[in-house]
């Protein structure tokens, strides 16, 4: 048990240890000696050394609580990050429609270069999709893309483009995807390594569609899985418009 002193000003107990910054705080201008005895001294350390044990387990159950919010939240963070880059970059969800198309020139999973500029140039309309190998919708929709590209003449007037700019995807996986879903064919699929065009073009989710007019300007922009016509309607609007 701590060691009590009477204060010689109120007369009220307080601990040893504490006596002097009782006087200091309660009675500052009283002279008092408070000088400590060797016995006093001796049970302030026993005093501090019982209150540190006490205070063990408490200090210990905090650190563990602490430990474990630590890893928790990293936890989180790790699952948050792996679901991101499941869709490439995230964009601002922002609306694109009667915007300039973004640039980009990349190369496909076939060595063969992709611009842009030189598609709205040459061709009436530019349908991208950006997608994931992994998407379940993505995988479903291939088979129709593949129709779509050899319904408009193997890209004569529209070209398709499909874009993965997952982090979990590569040129291999693309390509797999492409011959396993989408019918082979040469219909041309970007794995974006840079991750910027999903970023650049707002992509929340996949399958992303964007459709690009010859003037360079995003007449469309729509996600999530469609029907074959759907895609035919939309893009003949687009041609006749």
């Amino acid at each position: 048990m701590a060691k009590m002193r009477e204060c010689p000003v109120c007369g009220i107990h307080v601990k040893t240890e504490n006596l002097e910054s009782h006087l200091k705080r309660v009675h500052p201008r009283a002279k008092v000696d408070v000088s400590l005895t060797e016995d006093d001294k001796t049970a302030i350390k026993i005093a501090r050394k019982e209150e540190r044990k006490r205070m063990a387990p408490f200090e210990e159950r905090e650190r563990k609580k602490w430990i474990l919010a630590g890893i928790i939240v990293s936890v989180l963070i790790v699952t948050m990050v792996i679901l991101l880059s499941s869709f490439g970059p995230i964009g601002s969800g922002c609306d694109l429609v009667g915007e300039d198309a973004i640039y980009f020139r990349r190369g496909d999973v076939e060595g063969n270069e992709i611009d842009l500029n030189d598609l709205i140039e040459q061709k009436e309309l530019i349908v991208l999709e950006f997608f994931y190998t992994e998407c379940g919708a993505c995988q479903a929709m291939a088979s129709t893309m593949h129709d779509l590209h050899e319904h408009y003449n193997y890209g004569e007037e529209v070209v398709f483009i499909a874009i993965s700019s997952s982090s979990r995807d590569s040129v291999q996986k693309v390509r797999d995807f492409r011959d396993t879903y989408g019918g082979g064919g040469n219909m041309t699929y970007i794995w974006d390594s840079s991750f910027s065009v999903s970023g650049d073009y707002c992509v929340q989710v996949t399958p992303t569609y964007v459709i690009i007019d010859d003037q360079g300007i995003i007449v469309d922009y729509f996600t999530e899985l469609r029907t074959f016509d759907y895609m035919v309607a939309k893009i003949e609007s687009h041609l006749q418009g």
